[in-house]
């Protein structure tokens, strides 16, 4: 272990080598808060014990998203996705993993971490007549996601957990920003704050 808290698992350094296949399909009017368009990711991974690696699994994971017009500027946001490992054991790095500000407020970033995972929700942005953050218009949006993780490296079992959250939101120079406040069925809520293209949250949502 070169970082991390000391009661985290200690893993043997083992190579991984796999080939990797994506398809991406995005109309999407702005990549920060979007207010129509469709957003499709999809990725399928296949490791094997080519050039030394120590590995034999497959994965798969996709997104869909969608975001309509409401009147007056206001919009409305969809999304479902999913991921799962029908084959092997896949190392620690290549675990899907949950939460954060984008895949899901109201939980720490990396919060949920297994082998397969499944997640719905949708949002909805006001906004906020003619108030601006450097001359970029302010949404209120409010946000209601559902997800299961399962295979779990804590050991927890794999329940469902229904998040609610409230936002402000905008766009800058450097990206988008996003202040949210969110809580989670288990108890647990967050303050997060985000501006640009923050560290990824370990799943395809890290583009939504």
């Amino acid at each position: 272990m070169d970082t991390g808290a000391p009661v985290l698992p200690e893993f043997a350094r083992t190579p991984d080598t796999a080939v990797e296949l994506r398809a991406l399909y995005d109309t999407r009017d702005t990549l920060a808060l979007p207010t129509r368009g469709t957003f499709v990711n999809l990725r399928y991974a296949q490791s094997q014990d080519w050039f030394g690696g120590k590995f034999d699994y497959s994965l798969y994971e996709g997104v869909v998203a969608r975001a309509f017009s409401v009147h007056s500027g206001d919009s409305l946001a969809v999304l479902v996705g999913g991921g799962a490992t029908p084959t092997g054991d896949v190392p620690p790095t290549e675990l899907f993993e949950l939460g954060g500000i984008r895949s899901f407020p109201g939980l720490r970033a990396g919060e949920l971490r297994g082998t397969s995972y499944w997640t719905a929700g949708t949002r909805y942005a006001w906004q906020l007549g003619d108030t601006s953050l450097f001359g970029q218009t302010l949404y209120a949006g409010v946000r209601f996601q559902a997800a299961q993780m399962r295979g779990r490296v804590d050991g927890l079992p794999a329940d469902t957990l229904y998040g609610l959250a409230g936002s402000i939101a905008g766009r800058t120079a450097v990206g988008p920003f996003v202040l949210s406040l969110g809580w989670v069925n288990d108890g647990s809520w967050q303050v997060q704050f985000s501006i640009g293209r923050p560290v990824s949250e370990g799943t395809l949502l890290d583009d939504l």
